[in-house]
């Protein structure tokens, strides 16, 4: 047994030592992907990699929402919410109905619903952004016959089309 320890010492510091040298230091610049491939062919990288800067504390805002897309928002929320408030059809009917307007996060979790469940039968107005948009996420409230539910929307980026993730009940 002292013999395998023995030879696994050596084994173990190598291997510190190379995984120490590839270690960066504070302030040391690391390359992007393609600078290995860049510097070899003598070729400018084509990759971009924002800038980290160590002396910016404060976190940058998320960018708003443009007033077209906030448009757009309130018209999938409506219309999911037209959709959702039917609780007479039938489990399928009613899963093909939201499914449009849900992301892939969205229709895992309302599969399964039974619709008859669902006290809400009518959208009673327009639906209304509230405050702290942003440009991939922001809320709807949708005022019904039970109250005003929020729809809590997102998209992956700005030319994306806007999709729900969750329906918050009044109360919740």
């Amino acid at each position: 047994m002292n013999r395998r320890i023995a030879a696994l010492v050596p084994l173990t510091l190598a291997a510190a030592i190379t995984l120490t040298a590839c270690t960066t230091q504070p302030g040391q610049k690391v390359p992007g992907p393609n600078a290995s491939q860049s510097a070899a062919s003598g070729a400018p990288s084509t990759a971009s990699t924002p800038p980290v800067s160590d002396t910016d504390e404060s976190p940058q805002a998320a960018p708003t929402p443009h007033q077209d897309s906030e448009a757009d928002a309130i018209e999938v929320a409506d219309k999911l919410m037209t959709a959702y408030a039917r609780p007479t059809l039938s489990a399928t009917e009613w899963m093909n109905g939201v499914t449009p307007y849900l992301s892939q996060n969205g229709a895992a979790a309302y599969q399964g619903t039974d619709p008859s469940q669902i006290p809400v039968t009518e959208v009673t107005g327009k639906g209304t952004v509230q405050p702290a948009a942003t440009a991939y996420a922001l809320n709807v409230a949708v005022p019904t016959n039970k109250g005003t539910y929020i729809v809590a929307l997102t998209r992956p980026g700005t030319s994306s089309p806007w999709l729900a993730d969750r329906i918050l009940v009044p109360g919740e």
